[in-house]
């Protein structure tokens, strides 16, 4: 049909649809993006099913237990939930497949078993009925049960394979370490408290210090006996989580409490600080679920492991104490308590009951048939989950029957995959067909090219222009696939010739190797666009180098590029705490000013100045060799010549020598260009940087030491800004907000911001002895 131009002319040619409406409605495996829609069939506490729909809004993040959504209930059918309201959905397999592998390898090697909040059910709601008596725990210590989130239901996903379950939605945020200009102060004042509580004089000293207590600049702390206490927002969260530590050890559930016991080093963003808009601080606990066995991970898991052998529960993970949890002697509402007790028991027996875990179970293993029996049943519904095998299979696999398939399953990497062949009629049907229907198979690579395509658009690895020529050329494809061939390829084949001669192998099977590994490479969205996007590339290119020069020659540009750049840094250290509005506002005119842009050129002509040494020196060596070593054929033949030379120039050359080590080729022309800019620029200090240019290594970091000399306030915040922006990525053991942000905060921040306010404090000690 005819359609109509925004001219008013008539054409045949149908608008080409956009490639994202092309993509529109497939998911990215093992997980969902925004706009995506979520049908689930939820069971709540007391066992009712619910029919709802959910749209994703937002990806919120994930550990090693799982992955959180922020989403939106669409509709459900019986108004058990309202229509528009938020969630959290949590759905208990990573996203990473790295981070899926080595939690279920760590649970395999712990408990023999697959990890079980992802495929059993009883697992998933042992932590309905926790959260239940958490709430009613946490109103009777904290007078509210808001510090414990609200756990709704759970479901099975059959997308992403996994249960999920659904929470109450936390507007909150992870707390950022704060500033604490008071640390010193108080450390040396508790000192002084605790010296007079031990000689009986605390009264005298509490009383000399409420005396002074309006006048002194120390306003920051707050007394809880007779100690100061500091009154940022992150030692009230460590207070609030160890009573958090405390309330689990009363009820019985201490393997629970590792979620939030502080020197495990992550556990701090298992707290968010709610968003309410109060003074009033607010802490909840969101993540109640372990993702690894309490192995020893972190330093606060040493002191756990301990308990964890004398408890008897080994490793630490969600084991219950029943008898402490039961006899709780603060419960509000006994009946009540004890019912859920009896019910959250049965589950975990269940759940229990399903796993083999030979430390927890040892001898039962062999002494209960009903054991054993629940075991099986368990790990068969593992593998029809899983789609290792169909219902029919499962339906037949009892008793000797399951060998095979138990065997097959313990096989590594292509274990799986068999057992989805022999135990699977569906995938056997889709394998046959595959290898005998050319249609099918072109079908198939179809179906898997936009999956991919779909999950590139939206983590920007391709461009739309790319996706669509990719959509409608399989080669092309296939070339963005292989595109880590263009990064580990040329190592491999300038490689290739020695590995041959080595090895009796033929030339196919390293290829088919190298395809295997390159396969296997992921690279950065960044990277893969560039490597797969010819125009992108060069487009990537000639920015970089035309931003580069513009850069080295442009005065103006370099100022505009720096102050930009400490803008956006200042912008965010002001949000996590660590500047003040004032401080970023000093540092932004420092960026622009004449000097920094002479010692930013400076530091430029350094690093172009840095071959000058080596050819040089390269240089003389021919020179000499061609003069002096042209009959040289041994090392002692060598030696003897270097010491006749020697002799020749006298001991008076070894001080000449020595500078000549000291002092490089490139050290002079860096102090060559120290003097001219000094003479061109008298407003400019350039004293450090002359002085340490002439020296060999020492003068490589002449313009940086004279930045840190010029401008120190500037210098020591870009130091401890990126220490702590680096303490926030380290694995396992840290993270934004998690222990080793905190500590880096503290001894690069804090500690500084104390020592003057200390020192002035120590200072009036000295010269004033009634200064307590």
């Amino acid at each position: 049909m005819p359609t109509t131009t925004e001219a008013g002319h008539l054409t045949d040619k149908q608008p080409s649809p956009n490639i994202r409406e092309r993509l529109k409605g497939i998911l990215r495996p093992g997980g969902y993006d925004p706009g995506d829609t979520v049908a689930a069939r939820i069971t709540d506490i007391d066992g009712s099913h619910h029919d709802a729909e959910f749209e994703i809004e937002r990806y919120c993040g994930g550990g090693f237990a799982g992955q959180v959504y922020r989403a939106r209930c669409v509709q459900c059918d019986d108004g058990w939930l309202a229509p528009g309201e938020v969630f959290a959905l949590k759905f208990f397999s990573p996203r990473s497949g790295m981070r899926r592998r080595f939690r279920d390898f760590l649970y395999l090697l712990a408990f023999q078993s697959p990890f079980p909040h992802q495929f059993n059910e009883a697992a998933v709601r042992t932590g309905l009925y926790l959260t239940r008596l958490l709430r009613w725990a946490s109103r009777v210590e904290f007078g509210s049960d808001a510090p414990i989130n609200d756990c709704l239901g759970a479901f099975w996903d059959e997308h992403i394979g996994s249960f999920a379950e659904i929470d109450e939605w936390v507007e909150g945020r992870v707390t950022d370490p704060d500033v604490d200009s008071e640390i010193l102060i108080r450390r040396s004042r508790n000192k002084r408290i605790s010296k007079a509580m031990s000689e009986g004089e605390s009264s005298v000293y509490r009383e000399r210090h409420s005396e002074r207590s309006e006048e002194s600049a120390f306003s920051g702390a707050h007394g809880i006996g007779p100690l100061l206490e500091p009154n940022t927002e992150i030692a009230h969260k460590k207070k609030f989580m160890a009573a958090l530590v405390r309330l689990c050890g009363e009820l019985g559930i201490d393997d629970l409490a590792r979620q939030v016991y502080w020197w495990t080093g992550m556990s701090q963003a298992n707290v968010l600080t709610r968003n309410s808009g109060s003074e009033q601080r607010e802490f909840v606990w969101v993540d109640r679920r372990p993702g690894l066995p309490g192995f020893l991970l972190s330093i606060g898991d040493f002191p756990l492991l301990l308990k964890a052998i004398r408890r008897g529960s080994i490793p630490p993970f969600d084991r219950i104490n029943f008898k402490k949890l039961r006899m709780w002697a603060k419960a509000p509402d006994r009946e009540a308590w004890e019912s859920t007790v009896d019910e959250l028991k049965a589950e975990d027996d269940l759940y229990r009951s399903q796993q083999i875990d030979l430390i927890g179970n040892n001898v039962r293993l062999l002494t209960s048939k009903r054991l054993r029996s629940s075991i099986a049943d368990s790990i068969i519904n593992y593998w029809r989950l899983a789609g290792r095998v169909d219902d029919k299979t499962a339906g037949k696999l009892r008793g000797v029957r399951m060998l095979p398939h138990l065997l097959l399953s313990c096989i590594p990497l292509i274990g799986a995959r068999l057992q989805k062949l022999f135990g699977n009629a569906d995938y056997r049907a889709h394998v046959k067909r595959f290898l005998v229907d050319g249609r099918y198979r072109w079908e198939y690579y179809d179906r898997r090219r936009k999956v991919d395509l779909s999950m590139w658009l939206r983590d920007g690895r391709v461009s739309e222009k790319r996706a669509e020529r990719v959509l409608d050329s399989l080669p092309a494809y296939f070339r963005d696939r292989v595109c880590s061939f263009w990064v580990i390829g040329f190592p491999f084949f300038v490689a290739l010739p020695k590995i041959l001669s080595l090895s009796s192998w033929p030339v196919w099977a390293w290829l088919v190797i190298y395809v295997a590994a390159a396969s296997l490479v992921t690279l950065p969205p960044t990277w893969q666009m560039f490597f797969t996007d010819l125009r992108h590339a060069l487009g990537t290119l000639g920015r970089g180098f035309g931003h580069a020069a513009g850069y080295v020659f442009n005065v103006a540009h370099r100022r505009k590029v720096n102050v930009d750049w400490v803008h956006e840094r200042t912008k965010e250290d002001i949000r996590h705490g660590y500047l003040s509005e004032v401080e970023s506002e000093t540092f932004r005119a420092i960026a622009g000013s004449d000097s920094m842009q002479q010692y930013v050129t400076g530091i430029m002509v350094t690093l172009a100045l840095q071959p000058a040494s080596e050819i040089v020196l390269l240089s003389l060596a021919a020179v000499l060799g061609a003069h002096w070593l042209r009959d040289v054929t041994s090392f002692h033949a060598l030696w003897r010549v270097l010491w006749q030379q020697m002799g020749h120039l006298g001991w008076w050359a070894l001080p000449i020598v020595a500078l000549f080590c000291a002092i490089s080729p490139a050290g002079i022309l860096r102090f060559t260009y120290c003097l001219v800019q000094w003479l061109r620029n008298r407003h400019v200090p350039y004293g450090t940087a002359t002085s340490l240019a002439l020296w060999r290594a020492i003068g490589d970091l002449a313009f940086m030491v004279q930045i840190a000399r010029t401008h120190p306030q500037f210098s020591r915040y870009l130091l401890t800004s990126s220490i702590c922006r680096l303490s926030g990525v380290v694995p396992v053991f840290g993270e934004r907000g998690g222990l080793l942000n905190i500590w880096a905060a503290t001894v690069f921040l804090s500690w500084p911001a104390s020592f003057k306010a200390w020192r002035h404090e120590r200072h009036l000690r000295t010269t004033n002895p009634d200064y307590s």
